[in-house]
């Protein structure tokens, strides 16, 4: 057999959520107001410290912000729960 593990996991995932609302990732919320799961925007002082450049996250660029958002609330599961994503 060629079981694929992640992929079975991602199917059992993705059935969950097609079934039962609370089983949506919390991530996704952070996804949707930051466009990233990660808190990329923080230590920028000591990023500025070592010479590095800002990130270029799409947080600095509203539109495209604005652009994913409407893409995500695209998704099924995202638009019959946006509750979620009011506040």
């Amino acid at each position: 057999m060629d079981v694929m593990p992640f992929e079975m996991i991602l199917a059992i995932r993705q059935w969950q959520c097609r079934n039962d609302e609370t089983l949506i990732p919390p991530a996704i919320v952070e996804i949707y107001k930051r466009g990233y799961t990660q808190a990329v925007g923080v230590n920028t002082e000591l990023r500025e410290s070592l010479g590095l450049p800002p990130l270029p996250t799409i947080t600095n660029n509203p539109e495209q912000l604005e652009l994913f958002r409407e893409m995500l609330m695209k998704i099924e599961l995202l638009s019959d729960n946006d509750y979620m994503f009011k506040g």
